[in-house]
């Protein structure tokens, strides 16, 4: 089953979009290992329910903790390959990066992948001990605002060259960055943007890291049960 799921998945993709077959093999061959991980977790928790020796009295709750923190090192196995599953995905989406640059008078708009900026004003604003100076941009999607981003170049005392501060856009899909090259004599901006699909698959993987470590070091071997 997970082999026939990620052969459709593979073969969807390459209808849906042009991937490189690269991506298509990495993709297949890591939805294809997280099924089975999920598959075998699923296993592993039927098996310690159906073996765990509980008494009758105990309660729902102490026989799901039990159930859940028998057979650590296995699953914290699992849990961490289930982490590099996800972490091969947002690998994936490397293969899709996209950036360009492009200059923008105020009230125009630039179209760049699925969003539209558009260029509403200037901005000077102090924050600490830096004086910062940027453009506000509109990032359209569907005709639909969905975020306000404010690239920025940032002016230190103790710095004679400004900082570049990069904004940003979040989702699972994919991270928008938005940096400011230069503010040009005419008020015109001169803009840098990059498009990360599945990036955020990277930081997602590190709580399945964590959580299979706790799991595994929880794991007390037969030789020191025996001793307790």
């Amino acid at each position: 089953m997970p082999l026939a799921i990620a052969v459709l998945i593979m073969v969807a993709v390459n209808l849906m979009i042009e991937a490189p077959w690269q991506m298509t093999l990495l993709g297949g061959v890591t939805i294809f290992a997280g099924l089975l991980i999920v598959l075998e977790l699923v296993k592993s928790h039927k098996i310690s329910r159906r073996s765990l020796n509980v008494n009758e009295a105990d309660s729902l709750k102490t026989k799901l903790i039990k159930a859940l923190t028998k057979d650590g090192r296995r699953r914290g196995g699992l849990i961490i390959h289930l982490g590099i599953a996800l972490l091969a995905i947002g690998i994936c989406g490397a293969f899709f990066n996209k950036e360009t640059s492009f200059t923008l008078l105020p009230g125009e708009k630039k179209n760049f992948g699925q969003y539209e900026f558009k260029y509403t004003r200037s901005k000077e604003f102090i924050t600490n001990n830096a004086k910062n100076v940027g453009v506000e941009l509109e990032i359209i999607q569907k005709n639909k605002i969905i975020d306000w981003l404010t690239p920025v170049k940032s002016f230190y005392p103790t710095s004679s060259q400004p900082m570049t501060e990069v904004a940003i856009h979040r989702s699972l899909r994919e991270d928008l960055y938005v940096s400011l090259a230069s503010l040009n004599k005419d008020g015109s901006a001169t803009l840098t943007v990059y498009i990360n699909p599945l990036v955020n698959f990277i930081w997602l993987s590190v709580p399945f890291f964590i959580l299979g470590m706790i799991y595994s070091f929880s794991y007390k071997p037969v030789q020191l049960r025996s001793r307790s």
